[in-house]
């Protein structure tokens, strides 16, 4: 699935097209569900390849896809966690960003 949208993604001209591709590609693709267990105290994207067999995932997953397309077509892609409001709860108050 993810290698389909790095072909399209592939084919278009400079890095505006290929965002837009990417995007639509993976909210066409993913479902958003929250996903709020951490692994040892870690907020972690799940295994991509379980994100791609049920089709689900959350900010994290949609994030970590976009960032290893994105650095498949030669970009440098980060994620960042971002704090929207000062708050100890982070299933509410942030989200991730490539």
């Amino acid at each position: 699935m993810f290698l389909s949208t790095l072909k399209s993604a592939s084919q278009k001209k400079d890095l505006s097209e290929q965002i837009n591709e990417i995007t639509t590609e993976l909210h066409a693709k993913i479902k958003h569900f929250s996903d709020l267990r951490s692994i040892e105290g870690k907020f972690i994207p799940r295994n991509l390849a379980l994100v791609e067999a049920d089709q689900f995932g959350d900010c994290k997953d949609f994030a970590l896809i976009f960032t290893k397309i994105l650095r498949s077509l030669g970009y440098e892609a980060n994620i960042a966690l971002v704090r929207i409001e000062d708050s100890p709860s982070i299933e509410k108050k942030n989200s991730k960003y490539v």
